[in-house]
């Protein structure tokens, strides 16, 4: 039986997080220049596309900017998760297994506001130094106790320890540094209830020059079949073992379609070389994955064997690194 630490006092809830509910903008940038990010927050982003920008010698800073934060009043008091004299500090927030380090960025302190209907603006922002972050990691905003205050009798029960922590506010998003590739391409798609869960789609003519994007092949999952919500962890961006034995399924095919294209140079790619193919391209892509999670291609049996090993280690929560 899986084991849950309970909390010794109130954290966030999926109700306060539905009710804290925003819309952040997220600008990722270095001094050299643009690191070419792509992607979403609360999903995936990827760096270096059509960009010098190098995690080795270039710092990045992720700035993430809210201009209103709805309904703060509703984190204080017995209902909430501090007392109401108390001071919050609310915190952009990288982990990564493959940097091997976590840290915070400087807090934004929020306190209650003077009224329920007072939005509240927040500015945040978190440096990754040079040659410090790698491989992929994932941004969070995260809510800590920064000062107590005085609670009241009623307030006995909340948080009053400086640093302890809420939660996250919202979902994780991934961050790859590594690869100058696009998004991975998945893709939802309502195929119907009687079709399977989940389809490998290509449409590429040159796989060493087309990008490894939805424009030319996807992993597409049928949001109408049974077992589409069994993907993804509930109220999380988790991947469940489900997911995890799609996407092994799916890069197993991916693979296996490129070695049986005439014009691709299979041998190359199970080197885990992109040989005379584009930055960013197909072959690129799975030459990178297969030099990333040591995948044996001697076999279609050992190829399957070596990319469930590989996701089941990238589908990990991290270690937090003391």
């Amino acid at each position: 039986m899986k084991q849950h630490q309970i909390p010794p006092h109130p954290v966030l809830t999926l109700e306060h997080i539905q009710q804290l509910e925003f819309d952040p903008v997220i600008t990722i940038t270095s001094s050299r220049g643009s690191p070419g990010a792509r992607g979403q927050w609360g999903g995936q982003f990827t760096l270096g596309h059509d960009s010098d920008w190098d995690p080795v010698r270039d710092e990045l800073e992720v700035i993430c900017h809210i201009e209103d934060l709805p309904n703060v009043w509703l984190l204080f008091g017995p209902a909430g998760v501090a007392p109401k004299s108390s001071t919050l500090a609310l915190a952009l927030e990288w982990v990564s297994s493959d940097s091997g380090w976590r840290t915070l960025g400087e807090p934004v302190m929020l306190r209650l506001p003077n009224s329920s209907d007072e939005a509240v603006p927040a500015h945040l922002t978190l440096e990754l130094p040079a040659n410090t972050a790698r491989g992929t990691g994932t941004l969070s905003l995260q809510l800590f106790l920064s000062d107590a205050g005085t609670p009241d009798e009623e307030e006995k029960g909340l948080a009053r320890i400086p640093g302890f922590r809420f939660g996250l506010l919202g979902p994780e998003t991934r961050l790859i540094i590594d690869g100058d590739g696009s998004l991975f391409p998945v893709i939802e798609e309502e195929l119907g209830v009687n079709e399977p869960l989940w389809r490998f789609t290509h449409d590429w003519s040159d796989p060493g020059e087309d990008e490894f994007s939805t424009t030319w092949l996807s992993l597409s999952l049928n949001n109408k079949h049974p077992d589409f919500p069994l993907l993804r962890e509930k109220n999380s961006e988790v991947w469940t073992p489900l997911f995890c034995q799609v996407m092994a399924s799916w890069l197993a095919t991916f693979l296996l379609e490129l070695q049986a294209d005439l014009g691709v140079d299979f041998s190359a790619i199970a080197l885990g070389r992109s040989m005379a193919a584009e930055r960013g391209s197909i072959v690129d892509a799975a030459a990178s994955m297969v030099k990333r999670g040591n995948l044996n291609c001697s076999s279609p049996g050992e190829l399957i064997r070596s990319i469930q090993a590989w996701v089941d280690t990238i589908a990990r929560t991290p270690r937090e690194v003391q």
